[in-house]
């Protein structure tokens, strides 16, 4: 028995965590009510004069899961990532994108353990970046794997079509 589209991308949401936890954004941005909403939580809200953000890892991540997620801020439901799209347009099964999330997952994961010692801050710029100045001069295979991981996430999360 297949789920409903809907259903199908917000268990695959659900099962990723990616644009939570650092990976794909710094930050998402706010509206004055989120704002308020979040800090009162007990989220940490960074308040400028232009705008208000949510810096990621999202306080409101647990494991992959987002414990906001029936009320998670606009600019955190309007995002559906590549992927996304693709399951929701059925050009790619909900197998075969949680495979893709899980192969995310796991070159993140093997980034973060590859740095010495792993720095959640840095693994996430790192991965976002393929930052070198996370990496130790000369780790020109780190380095690589730093791009590697970047360059996977933008193929199959962040670019503008799929499929």
């Amino acid at each position: 028995m297949s789920l409903p589209a809907g259903r199908r991308l917000s268990d695959l949401c659900l099962a990723c965590g990616l644009c939570c936890d650092g990976s794909l954004f710094r930050h998402v941005v706010l509206r004055d009510e989120e704002a308020q909403a979040l800090a009162d939580r007990g989220l940490a809200v960074q308040v400028t004069r232009k705008k208000s953000t949510l810096p990621l890892r999202c306080g409101g991540l647990n494991g992959l899961a987002c414990t906001l997620y029936a009320d998670r801020p606009h600019g955190c439901r309007a995002f559906v990532c590549t992927l996304g799209r693709a399951l929701e347009r059925e050009v790619v099964s909900f197998e075969a994108a949680l495979s893709t999330v899980r192969e995310a997952q796991a070159r993140v994961a093997a980034l973060g353990a590859a740095l010495n010692p792993p720095r959640s801050a840095d693994v996430m710029r790192a991965v976002r970046e393929g930052a070198a100045d996370v990496v130790e001069p000369g780790d020109d295979a780190l380095l690589r794997q730093a791009r590697q991981t970047k360059q996977f996430l933008t193929e199959h999360f962040l670019r503008g079509d799929s499929g």
